[in-house]
């Protein structure tokens, strides 16, 4: 498991949420500090056990808070454990919409998790059916918002994470970069640079496709 994948996690939904750590009460603090320190130790060991004890203190953080950092992090901890039967029972009871600001998003929650099991198992077609599923799902709000995201897009990341739309603009490239072969996502990265947006906002996108996707990682 890559570290940055859960760096980016965590920023990804400080950001999104708009909250910070230093505004929880102690307690919470502390079950973050020590859940994190665990998934870091699975990084250096490999040790699944250690994940056990992640998802054991992320889950006393979501019954003290209701910071959703903690169910994000749940979410990864359940994806690399592979358990995506449990990460759909627990998307199932959240709130819906989970996110507000993306009415969509609990059911792309639900097609991430189908297709990450069905890639763990082999099955390709039906990977590929879901992801075509999600991209579909997401499209009608990605074109309504497009002349946003060429204005919004030529600036830096600390200009682009200020509105929240960054969210479906990254999470729509991201999909698109697993269905689409390289040299056809190569040329929509092309017609970005063409329009004038920014080379860390086409940097970004890079990095968020070399993730595995069998880590949930927000999107």
């Amino acid at each position: 498991m890559k570290l940055k994948s859960i760096i980016l996690l965590i920023i990804l939904i400080s950001i999104s949420v708009g909250v910070s750590f230093s505004q929880k009460d102690s307690t919470s603090q502390n079950f973050s500090l020590i859940s994190s320190n665990f998934l870091d130790e699975y990084q250096l060991f490999g040790d699944s056990t250690l994940l056990d004890s992640a998802l054991f203190y992320t889950e006393l953080g979501i019954v003290t808070t209701t910071n959703m950092n903690f169910i994000g992090r749940k979410l990864l901890i359940l994806s690399l454990k592979h358990d995506y039967d449990g990460g759909l029972d627990y998307i199932k009871t959240l709130n819906n919409p989970f996110s507000p600001s993306f009415p969509y998003y609990n059911d792309i929650l639900v097609k991430r998790f189908q297709a990450m099991k069905y890639l763990y198992l082999g099955d390709s077609i039906m990977y590929y059916e879901v992801l075509n599923s999600i991209i579909s799902e997401i499209k009608p709000y990605f074109i309504e918002k497009q002349e946003l995201f060429d204005s919004l897009c030529k600036n830096d990341l600390n200009i682009i994470f200020k509105n929240e739309q960054y969210f479906l603009f990254f999470e729509y490239y991201y999909y698109q970069s697993l269905i689409l072969d390289h040299d056809t996502f190569s040329h929509e990265l092309l017609i970005m640079q063409n329009k004038g947006y920014s080379s860390e906002c086409i940097d970004f996108i890079k990095l968020n496709c070399e993730d595995n996707f069998l880590e949930y990682n927000l999107f």
